[in-house]
């Protein structure tokens, strides 16, 4: 982390970075039965890996990209050689990263999703392309060495903007996955927010209700992307004692919002720049990362929280576009 925080880079772009090799290094680490902090160089990726991630990110910075979409992952058939020898398509790591989202496996020989691949999109992707009015400003093809039969090996990027070409409120339709419960330990519930939230949920909450035979129960909901619904109902469904979820789609307006990294007395802390309506900003430091400040410099945590809290009227002025 030192090379990335080091250079000259954004922060927004360093911010992202950093996200991407923590995931990939945690993918890694699973495999091996180890610490992300031992995980080893080659493990999560050589030079031409930790380029493609970083020079991801500088391009997503330049192009004043806020939030990034990806229609779905596909696997391929065949195998693979690794550092470990060769394996089985998709490589384990891959194979790590996409736990718990949807592919498709395509009859073709050959690996068609990389560790480094998975690694971006699972880390900065926040699902399938929304479904409000859009502006397509450009378009881009990369072509990999490899020559398919089945189809071109290319890849696809395409840069949109809101129609209305401004900042500020976004529209997006989410899943409420939503039951009851009264017959589980707060322990049981905890654990579920934990793993709902691991698994791709946007929230997960609780509400005290009065069930039937006058029993104290609670309602769980789970906020997803609708692409996730099935999966963390079945999730729902296997670690909680209900018989059935009910689950509904919402339209909802979002505000734009972009990761910021900050330097503090104490050290980078790792924030949300959320962009109000009137072109105001409002900075937001992030709760893990000011946790882990406060645990490493043994300053309070809310000293942390307000040092980075911020609202100025500049967000026009910065040039940061919303796209």
């Amino acid at each position: 982390m030192s090379l990335i925080h080091g250079s000259s880079a954004a922060a927004r772009a360093k911010a992202r970075a950093e996200k991407i090799f923590r995931r990939l290094a945690a993918a890694e680490a699973a495999i091996h039965g180890v610490s992300p902090d031992d995980v080893h160089f080659h493990e999560v990726g050589a030079v031409d890996s930790i380029a493609d991630i970083f020079g991801i990110c500088l391009a997503l910075e330049q192009l004043s990209v806020d939030v990034v979409y990806c229609s779905g992952y596909k696997i391929g058939h065949g195998t693979v050689r690794c550092a470990h020898g060769v394996m089985p398509v998709p490589a384990p790591a891959t194979a790590k990263l996409l736990e718990g989202y949807a592919v498709t496996r395509l009859p073709i020989m050959g690996e068609l999703t990389t560790p480094t691949g998975a690694a971006v999109l699972t880390a900065l992707s926040e699902g399938a392309l929304p479904s409000q009015p859009m502006t397509l400003l450009g378009t881009g093809y990369g072509h990999g060495r490899k020559e398919f039969e089945l189809m071109p090996n290319v890849v696809r990027a395409l840069l949109f903007e809101p129609a209305d070409g401004k900042a500020g409120l976004q529209t997006d339709v989410v899943a409420v996955i939503s039951f009851e419960v009264d017959d589980m330990s707060p322990e049981a519930l905890g654990y579920l927010l934990e793993r709902g939230l691991a698994a791709g949920a946007l929230d997960v909450s609780f509400v005290a209700v009065q069930m039937k035979k006058n029993r104290p129960g609670t309602q769980v909901r789970v906020l997803a992307r609708c692409e996730d619904a099935q999966r963390l109902a079945t999730l729902a469904l296997r670690e909680t004692s209900t018989l059935g979820v009910r689950m509904r789609e919402e339209r909802r307006w979002v505000l734009s919002r972009q990761a910021e990294l900050i330097q503090t007395p104490w050290g980078a802390l790792r924030c949300k720049r959320v962009m109000r309506p009137g072109g105001h900003s409002e900075l937001v430091p992030e709760y893990d990362s000011a946790r882990e400040l406060a645990m490493a410099s043994g300053r309070p945590l809310r000293q942390i929280m307000d040092a980075a809290r911020s609202w100025d009227g500049a967000a026009d002025a910065s040039g940061a576009e919303q796209r």
